[in-house]
């Protein structure tokens, strides 16, 4: 299910594209509240060790979408030194935990 998104994100210039069309993160933000559909990104290992339910300490981008219709509010978050995906799902109003896809790059 989730190769298929990291198959089309993976013909993109992400990095580019991401920074370029997104809003910054900043210290000390929760990403349960990011559910504004658009691009984020946080480019410091400092500000991301300090943000709530973030599921690792680095520098990352992060997309949020409509992952069925408009039913369910999405979140993926793309960590470039590696190419790990991680991905999360609110469904009545409360977060998944974050699921863990690795090295896809």
């Amino acid at each position: 299910m989730y190769r298929n998104c990291v198959l089309l994100y993976s013909k993109i210039d992400t990095d580019t594209f991401l920074l370029r069309n997104g809003i910054r993160i900043t210290a000390g933000q929760n990403l349960d509240n990011f559910q504004t559909i658009g691009n984020y990104f946080c480019e410091e290992d400092l500000v991301a060790k300090g943000l709530s339910n973030c599921p690792l300490p680095y520098a990352f981008t992060m997309k949020v979408f409509y992952s069925t219709g408009t039913a369910y509010i999405s979140q993926l978050l793309f960590f470039h030194h590696r190419g790990d995906i991680y991905y999360r799902i609110m469904i009545n109003g409360q977060w998944r935990g974050w699921y863990k896809h690795e090295s896809v790059g």
